[in-house]
């Protein structure tokens, strides 16, 4: 579920985006894995509270218009966080009227439509929780604000349908201090086959996947799945994924999918001397 508000300068200028934003936020852009990347320019953006990470707000800007976007699945600071965007926007172009959806709203109806929201959280996460308790699904993978977090069940009850636990979870995921391994994939000259690659720098905290998993842009199926050891620029190598998880003992979890490993350089060498793999 999202939400998306659109505010129309009026012959007016629009701000820049720092001050849209004003002071205290940060954003970035995603990249093909929807893992964030500091963005390009500043058109086009995710912005959100590094006190609060959730979901991050996209907020999109023209010579006529500012655009803001909010999956409405989020932490309440968020939610807050948008319609404060939503009101800022309204003073700096002098509106008293919004797009909301497909309707034209009155700025003065902005405090009701963020309890809504709150609300639509609040339902969202009930909705989640009952597909996960059925079996429907196994977990659900949400796009973070850094970057995706996969949620079971033991997460959805501990966010209890309450949006103010659920942005304490969402920042507590992504408020790590670890590199997020997310696959590149290449297709071999040779037979058009597709591999699939993770790299791992030794000496940095590592968000790794317990399984392989495809970016979500890909439909073809990967057939081979390695990992790329970067130990310094005149030292790396390959390993079969399957390989290199075999070595990871008692891993930290860090979401339903992934743990959290720091590979030192002694390790790395072991584990490419006795498994080598081509690339």
């Amino acid at each position: 579920m999202s939400v998306s508000v659109e505010i129309l300068a009026n012959g007016k200028k629009v701000p820049p985006l720092a001050e849209l934003l004003g002071e205290g936020l940060e954003y970035g852009a995603y990249g093909e894995n929807y893992v964030l990347r500091e963005a390009e320019d500043d058109s086009s953006v995710i912005a959100f509270d590094p006190a609060c990470i959730c979901r991050g707000i996209c907020v999109e800007t023209s010579e006529d218009s500012v655009t803001l976007g909010l999956s409405t699945v989020t932490g309440a600071s968020e939610i807050r966080l948008f319609y404060d965007l939503v009101r800022r926007a309204c003073k700096l172009l002098g509106a008293s009227v919004y797009k909301r959806e497909e309707a034209i709203v009155s700025a003065e109806q902005t405090n009701r439509f963020e309890k809504e929201d709150l609300n639509a959280a609040a339902d969202g996460l009930r909705m989640m929780a009952q597909k996960l308790e059925s079996g429907e699904e196994k977990n659900v993978t949400l796009f973070g604000a850094l970057n995706p977090v996969t949620l079971d069940t033991a997460h959805l009850k501990a966010a209890d349908a309450d949006p103010e636990k659920f942005g304490a979870l969402l920042h507590r995921l992504q408020n790590v201090n670890a590199y997020y391994a997310s696959p590149r994939i290449y297709q071999d000259p040779q037979d058009g086959s597709l591999v699939g690659v993770y790299s791992v720098p030794c000496g940095a905290r590592t968000i790794f996947p317990y399984a392989p998993a495809a970016p979500f842009y890909l439909q073809e199926k990967v057939d081979r799945w390695i990992v790329y050891i970067y130990i310094s620029d005149e030292e790396y190598g390959y390993v079969e994924f399957a390989d290199f998880a075999a070595h990871m003992e008692k891993p930290d979890d860090y979401d339903a999918a992934h743990y959290i490993l720091e590979l030192d350089a002694d390790t790395a060498r072991k584990i490419i001397k006795e498994h080598p793999a081509e690339m």
